[in-house]
Protein backbone atom coordinates (compact mmCIF):
# COMPACT_ATOMS: atom_id res chain seq x y z
CA UNK A 1 0.00 0.00 0.00
CA UNK A 2 1.74 3.56 -1.09
CA UNK A 3 2.33 5.76 1.62
CA UNK A 4 -0.43 8.47 0.21
CA UNK A 5 -2.87 5.86 0.79
CA UNK A 6 -1.93 4.99 4.26
CA UNK A 7 -2.53 8.38 5.56
CA UNK A 8 -5.63 9.14 3.15
CA UNK A 9 -6.82 5.92 5.40
CA UNK A 10 -5.97 7.38 8.56
CA UNK A 11 -7.38 10.85 7.79
CA UNK A 12 -10.53 9.04 6.72
CA UNK A 13 -10.56 6.75 9.60
CA UNK A 14 -10.92 9.64 11.83
CA UNK A 15 -11.91 12.44 10.42
CA UNK A 16 -14.21 11.62 8.65
CA UNK A 17 -16.31 9.58 11.67
CA UNK A 18 -15.50 12.83 13.91
CA UNK A 19 -17.26 15.59 11.79
CA UNK A 20 -19.77 13.68 9.69
CA UNK A 21 -21.43 12.17 12.45
CA UNK A 22 -24.70 14.28 11.57
CA UNK A 23 -24.29 13.61 7.70
CA UNK A 24 -24.05 10.50 8.00
CA UNK A 25 -27.12 9.59 9.82
CA UNK A 26 -29.18 11.83 6.88
CA UNK A 27 -28.05 9.41 4.31
CA UNK A 28 -31.04 7.22 6.32
CA UNK A 29 -33.07 9.06 3.77
CA UNK A 30 -32.47 7.11 1.47
CA UNK A 31 -34.14 4.13 -0.17
CA UNK A 32 -34.72 1.86 2.49
CA UNK A 33 -37.10 -1.50 2.26
CA UNK A 34 -39.39 -2.32 5.03
CA UNK A 35 -39.05 -6.36 6.46
CA UNK A 36 -40.57 -8.42 9.27
CA UNK A 37 -37.76 -9.32 11.38
CA UNK A 38 -38.34 -11.71 14.86
CA UNK A 39 -35.81 -10.27 17.75
CA UNK A 40 -35.76 -13.28 19.52
CA UNK A 41 -33.93 -13.81 22.24
CA UNK A 42 -31.00 -16.05 20.65
CA UNK A 43 -28.04 -17.79 21.83
CA UNK A 44 -24.57 -17.93 19.99
CA UNK A 45 -22.63 -20.77 21.13
CA UNK A 46 -18.94 -21.44 19.64
CA UNK A 47 -17.15 -24.31 21.03
CA UNK A 48 -19.56 -24.39 24.05
CA UNK A 49 -18.49 -21.16 25.23
CA UNK A 50 -21.58 -19.00 25.03
CA UNK A 51 -21.57 -14.86 23.54
CA UNK A 52 -24.20 -12.09 23.68
CA UNK A 53 -23.89 -9.25 21.18
CA UNK A 54 -23.14 -5.96 22.93
CA UNK A 55 -25.82 -3.37 23.36
CA UNK A 56 -26.98 -1.72 20.09
CA UNK A 57 -26.03 -5.41 18.26
CA UNK A 58 -29.04 -7.65 18.79
CA UNK A 59 -29.39 -10.31 16.25
CA UNK A 60 -32.16 -11.33 14.36
CA UNK A 61 -34.35 -13.91 12.24
CA UNK A 62 -35.43 -12.80 8.97
CA UNK A 63 -36.51 -15.17 6.10
CA UNK A 64 -35.60 -17.92 8.33
CA UNK A 65 -32.23 -16.94 8.74
CA UNK A 66 -30.04 -15.88 11.66
CA UNK A 67 -28.44 -12.41 10.99
CA UNK A 68 -26.00 -10.51 13.29
CA UNK A 69 -23.31 -7.98 13.10
CA UNK A 70 -20.51 -8.69 11.18
CA UNK A 71 -18.38 -7.30 13.77
CA UNK A 72 -19.76 -9.97 16.54
CA UNK A 73 -19.76 -12.82 14.68
CA UNK A 74 -16.31 -12.13 13.09
CA UNK A 75 -14.82 -11.66 16.48
CA UNK A 76 -16.60 -14.44 18.33
CA UNK A 77 -14.47 -16.34 15.43
CA UNK A 78 -11.09 -14.89 16.63
CA UNK A 79 -11.19 -13.03 13.00
CA UNK A 80 -10.61 -9.66 11.90
CA UNK A 81 -13.01 -7.65 9.37
CA UNK A 82 -12.12 -4.98 6.75
CA UNK A 83 -14.11 -2.99 4.91
CA UNK A 84 -13.89 -0.86 1.82
CA UNK A 85 -16.22 1.50 0.67
CA UNK A 86 -15.29 2.01 -2.74
CA UNK A 87 -15.89 -1.38 -3.88
CA UNK A 88 -18.22 -2.75 -1.23
CA UNK A 89 -15.69 -5.57 -0.21
CA UNK A 90 -16.18 -7.58 3.33
CA UNK A 91 -12.89 -9.23 4.17
CA UNK A 92 -12.52 -11.80 6.60
CA UNK A 93 -9.78 -12.95 7.57
CA UNK A 94 -7.24 -13.95 10.57
CA UNK A 95 -6.58 -10.85 12.97
CA UNK A 96 -2.85 -8.91 12.58
CA UNK A 97 -1.08 -8.76 15.39
CA UNK A 98 -2.19 -5.19 16.13
CA UNK A 99 -5.87 -5.83 15.98
CA UNK A 100 -5.04 -9.58 18.89
CA UNK A 101 -6.50 -7.18 21.34
CA UNK A 102 -9.11 -5.88 20.28
CA UNK A 103 -10.65 -8.95 19.16
CA UNK A 104 -9.87 -10.62 22.78
CA UNK A 105 -10.88 -7.57 24.49
CA UNK A 106 -14.50 -7.78 22.50
CA UNK A 107 -14.50 -11.52 23.43
CA UNK A 108 -14.45 -10.89 27.06
CA UNK A 109 -17.08 -8.29 27.02
CA UNK A 110 -19.57 -10.29 24.85
CA UNK A 111 -18.69 -14.02 27.24
CA UNK A 112 -21.99 -15.21 28.49
CA UNK A 113 -20.27 -16.61 32.00
CA UNK A 114 -23.36 -17.98 33.39
CA UNK A 115 -26.16 -18.63 30.56
CA UNK A 116 -29.24 -20.06 30.83
CA UNK A 117 -31.13 -21.98 27.54
CA UNK A 118 -34.40 -22.33 28.24
CA UNK A 119 -37.23 -23.63 25.50
CA UNK A 120 -38.85 -20.63 23.43
CA UNK A 121 -42.92 -20.97 22.14
CA UNK A 122 -42.73 -19.66 19.08
CA UNK A 123 -46.76 -19.32 18.86
CA UNK A 124 -45.55 -16.44 20.68
CA UNK A 125 -43.07 -14.63 18.80
CA UNK A 126 -44.25 -11.28 16.74
CA UNK A 127 -42.77 -9.65 14.00
CA UNK A 128 -41.59 -5.93 14.08
CA UNK A 129 -41.16 -4.15 11.33
CA UNK A 130 -37.86 -2.77 10.70
CA UNK A 131 -36.48 -0.37 7.58
CA UNK A 132 -33.37 -2.29 5.71
CA UNK A 133 -30.83 -1.28 2.83
CA UNK A 134 -29.76 -4.29 0.69
CA UNK A 135 -27.10 -4.62 -1.17
CA UNK A 136 -25.03 -7.07 -2.89
CA UNK A 137 -21.56 -7.23 -1.33
CA UNK A 138 -18.59 -8.74 -1.91
CA UNK A 139 -17.07 -11.32 0.55
CA UNK A 140 -13.83 -12.24 0.85
CA UNK A 141 -12.73 -14.91 3.33
CA UNK A 142 -8.49 -14.85 2.93
CA UNK A 143 -7.92 -15.53 -0.65
CA UNK A 144 -10.88 -16.77 -1.34
CA UNK A 145 -14.29 -14.65 -2.79
CA UNK A 146 -17.15 -15.88 -1.69
CA UNK A 147 -21.15 -14.96 -2.62
CA UNK A 148 -24.26 -15.69 -0.25
CA UNK A 149 -27.66 -17.39 -1.51
CA UNK A 150 -29.83 -15.30 -2.71
CA UNK A 151 -31.94 -16.18 0.35
CA UNK A 152 -28.80 -14.97 2.65
CA UNK A 153 -28.16 -11.51 1.48
CA UNK A 154 -27.14 -8.98 3.92
CA UNK A 155 -28.22 -6.28 4.57
CA UNK A 156 -27.80 -2.51 6.83
CA UNK A 157 -29.60 -1.91 9.22
CA UNK A 158 -29.47 0.39 12.24
CA UNK A 159 -26.00 1.58 10.45
CA UNK A 160 -24.08 -1.85 10.85
CA UNK A 161 -23.74 -4.63 8.27
CA UNK A 162 -26.00 -7.98 9.48
CA UNK A 163 -24.77 -10.91 7.74
CA UNK A 164 -26.38 -14.41 7.62
CA UNK A 165 -24.52 -15.72 10.61
CA UNK A 166 -24.51 -19.17 8.25
CA UNK A 167 -22.87 -17.83 5.38
CA UNK A 168 -20.03 -16.41 7.88
CA UNK A 169 -19.62 -19.78 9.83
CA UNK A 170 -19.80 -22.17 5.98
CA UNK A 171 -17.70 -20.06 4.72
CA UNK A 172 -14.77 -20.53 7.30
CA UNK A 173 -15.37 -23.97 6.91
CA UNK A 174 -16.87 -24.57 10.02
CA UNK A 175 -19.76 -26.37 11.50
CA UNK A 176 -22.67 -24.98 12.35
CA UNK A 177 -26.11 -26.13 14.19
CA UNK A 178 -29.60 -24.89 15.09
CA UNK A 179 -31.44 -26.01 17.85
CA UNK A 180 -34.98 -24.96 17.20
CA UNK A 181 -36.54 -25.38 21.34
CA UNK A 182 -33.85 -23.10 22.97
CA UNK A 183 -32.99 -20.61 19.51
CA UNK A 184 -29.25 -21.70 20.01
CA UNK A 185 -26.73 -21.46 17.24
CA UNK A 186 -23.80 -23.74 17.81
CA UNK A 187 -20.52 -23.47 15.79
CA UNK A 188 -17.40 -25.99 16.22
CA UNK A 189 -14.58 -24.08 14.98
CA UNK A 190 -12.08 -26.42 13.06
CA UNK A 191 -12.48 -28.54 9.78
CA UNK A 192 -16.12 -30.18 9.80
CA UNK A 193 -16.50 -33.79 8.46
CA UNK A 194 -18.57 -34.44 5.03
CA UNK A 195 -20.98 -36.51 7.16
CA UNK A 196 -21.23 -33.33 9.90
CA UNK A 197 -22.11 -30.89 6.90
CA UNK A 198 -25.22 -29.17 7.83
CA UNK A 199 -27.69 -29.62 5.34
CA UNK A 200 -30.79 -28.31 7.10
CA UNK A 201 -31.51 -26.53 10.24
CA UNK A 202 -31.67 -23.09 9.72
CA UNK A 203 -34.05 -20.94 12.09
CA UNK A 204 -37.81 -21.97 11.27
CA UNK A 205 -39.57 -18.62 10.40
CA UNK A 206 -42.03 -18.10 13.50
CA UNK A 207 -45.71 -18.24 12.30
CA UNK A 208 -46.36 -15.19 9.88
CA UNK A 209 -42.66 -14.47 8.85
CA UNK A 210 -42.52 -12.93 4.84
CA UNK A 211 -40.75 -15.34 3.39
CA UNK A 212 -40.20 -13.41 -0.19
CA UNK A 213 -36.57 -12.34 -0.98
CA UNK A 214 -36.23 -8.62 -1.47
CA UNK A 215 -33.36 -7.12 -3.30
CA UNK A 216 -32.97 -3.72 -3.81
CA UNK A 217 -28.97 -2.23 -4.46
CA UNK A 218 -30.29 1.70 -3.17
CA UNK A 219 -28.52 2.26 -0.15
CA UNK A 220 -26.60 4.66 1.88
CA UNK A 221 -22.85 5.24 0.47
CA UNK A 222 -21.44 5.19 4.11
CA UNK A 223 -19.41 2.39 5.77
CA UNK A 224 -21.84 0.44 7.87
CA UNK A 225 -20.25 -0.40 11.48
CA UNK A 226 -18.05 -3.68 10.92
CA UNK A 227 -15.24 -2.67 13.11
CA UNK A 228 -11.96 -1.94 12.57
CA UNK A 229 -9.57 -3.36 8.89
CA UNK A 230 -6.25 -5.01 8.08
CA UNK A 231 -2.42 -3.81 8.70
CA UNK A 232 0.55 -3.11 7.59
CA UNK A 233 3.96 -4.92 7.39
CA UNK A 234 7.02 -4.61 9.68
CA UNK A 235 10.62 -4.77 8.59
CA UNK A 236 13.94 -6.07 9.45
CA UNK A 237 17.14 -4.67 9.65
CA UNK A 238 21.37 -5.15 9.30
CA UNK A 239 23.75 -6.57 12.30
CA UNK A 240 24.99 -2.96 12.92
CA UNK A 241 22.87 -0.61 11.20
CA UNK A 242 19.28 -0.94 10.13
CA UNK A 243 18.41 -0.30 6.52
CA UNK A 244 16.68 2.85 5.24
CA UNK A 245 13.66 0.84 3.86
CA UNK A 246 13.53 -1.48 6.79
CA UNK A 247 13.03 1.84 9.05
CA UNK A 248 10.43 3.25 6.39
CA UNK A 249 8.28 0.06 6.33
CA UNK A 250 8.75 0.20 10.52
CA UNK A 251 7.35 3.47 10.02
CA UNK A 252 4.40 2.60 7.86
CA UNK A 253 3.78 -0.31 10.00
CA UNK A 254 2.87 2.29 13.08
CA UNK A 255 1.18 4.21 10.95
CA UNK A 256 -1.21 1.57 9.68
CA UNK A 257 -1.61 0.36 13.72
CA UNK A 258 -2.66 4.28 14.36
CA UNK A 259 -5.32 3.69 11.59
CA UNK A 260 -6.39 0.53 13.40
CA UNK A 261 -6.67 1.42 16.94
CA UNK A 262 -8.39 5.13 16.05
CA UNK A 263 -10.60 3.60 13.60
CA UNK A 264 -11.88 1.19 16.53
CA UNK A 265 -12.69 3.48 18.53
CA UNK A 266 -14.18 6.05 16.21
CA UNK A 267 -16.37 3.24 15.35
CA UNK A 268 -17.36 2.68 18.81
CA UNK A 269 -18.09 6.33 18.88
CA UNK A 270 -20.12 6.50 15.72
CA UNK A 271 -22.49 3.37 17.14
CA UNK A 272 -23.01 5.27 20.54
CA UNK A 273 -23.74 8.48 18.47
CA UNK A 274 -26.39 6.69 16.39
CA UNK A 275 -28.15 5.38 19.26
CA UNK A 276 -27.78 7.78 21.40
CA UNK A 277 -31.19 9.19 22.78
CA UNK A 278 -30.87 13.30 22.88
CA UNK A 279 -29.36 15.68 21.16
CA UNK A 280 -27.20 16.38 24.33
CA UNK A 281 -25.88 13.04 23.92
CA UNK A 282 -24.80 13.47 20.72
CA UNK A 283 -23.16 16.81 20.74
CA UNK A 284 -21.12 15.15 23.56
CA UNK A 285 -19.96 12.24 21.65
CA UNK A 286 -19.34 14.90 19.00
CA UNK A 287 -16.85 16.44 21.07
CA UNK A 288 -15.32 13.25 22.41
CA UNK A 289 -14.75 12.83 19.27
CA UNK A 290 -13.07 15.77 18.36
CA UNK A 291 -10.74 15.23 21.47
CA UNK A 292 -9.93 11.58 19.73
CA UNK A 293 -8.87 13.16 16.99
CA UNK A 294 -6.68 15.44 18.42
CA UNK A 295 -4.98 12.17 20.09
CA UNK A 296 -4.65 10.44 17.04
CA UNK A 297 -3.07 13.98 15.86
CA UNK A 298 -0.59 13.81 18.09
CA UNK A 299 0.31 9.71 18.09
CA UNK A 300 1.18 10.67 14.40
CA UNK A 301 3.41 13.36 14.96
CA UNK A 302 4.97 11.36 17.58
CA UNK A 303 5.89 8.35 15.26
CA UNK A 304 7.29 10.66 12.37
CA UNK A 305 9.09 12.40 15.25
CA UNK A 306 10.48 9.32 15.83
CA UNK A 307 10.95 8.03 12.48
CA UNK A 308 12.86 11.48 11.85
CA UNK A 309 15.18 10.73 14.44
CA UNK A 310 16.09 7.14 13.68
CA UNK A 311 16.98 8.34 10.21
CA UNK A 312 19.21 11.00 11.33
CA UNK A 313 20.76 8.84 13.79
CA UNK A 314 21.49 6.06 10.76
CA UNK A 315 22.70 9.53 8.75
CA UNK A 316 19.80 8.70 6.11
CA UNK A 317 17.84 11.54 4.72
CA UNK A 318 15.12 12.77 6.34
CA UNK A 319 13.16 14.75 3.66
CA UNK A 320 10.42 11.84 3.44
CA UNK A 321 9.48 12.96 6.87
CA UNK A 322 8.88 15.99 5.37
CA UNK A 323 6.67 14.88 2.69
CA UNK A 324 4.88 12.59 4.90
CA UNK A 325 3.50 15.40 7.51
CA UNK A 326 2.44 17.58 4.38
CA UNK A 327 -0.01 14.52 2.45
CA UNK A 328 -0.95 14.10 6.07
CA UNK A 329 -1.79 18.10 6.83
CA UNK A 330 -3.40 18.53 2.86
CA UNK A 331 -5.16 15.71 3.23
CA UNK A 332 -6.96 16.42 6.32
CA UNK A 333 -7.52 20.08 4.70
CA UNK A 334 -9.19 18.48 1.55
CA UNK A 335 -11.46 16.45 4.23
CA UNK A 336 -12.20 19.79 6.27
CA UNK A 337 -13.18 21.25 3.25
CA UNK A 338 -15.34 18.76 2.06
CA UNK A 339 -17.45 18.27 4.87
CA UNK A 340 -17.87 22.05 5.37
CA UNK A 341 -19.10 22.30 1.75
CA UNK A 342 -21.04 19.40 2.25
CA UNK A 343 -23.06 21.11 5.20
Amino acid sequence: MSTTRRLRKIICSTLLLAFLLPAVSSMAMQQSKPIDAYFVPLHYMVNEKEFAPTDGEAGLIYNGTTYVPLRFVSYILNKSVGWDGATYKVTVGEPKQEELAAVEDYKQKSEVKHGRREKIDAAWLQPTPIDVYFEKMIYQFGDVVKEPAADQQGFIYDDKLFVSMRFIAESLGLTIAWDPETYTVSITTGQPHESEQPTSGQPAAPAGTNTEQTTNTSAPNTAPVTGGSGGGGGGGGGKSRPSYQSLKNDADAQLESLRNKYAAQFLDLAAKYFAAPTTEEQDRLKNEGRKLLAESDRQFEATLSSFESRLKDNGYDTSIVAQYRQQYADEKQTQIDNLKNSQ
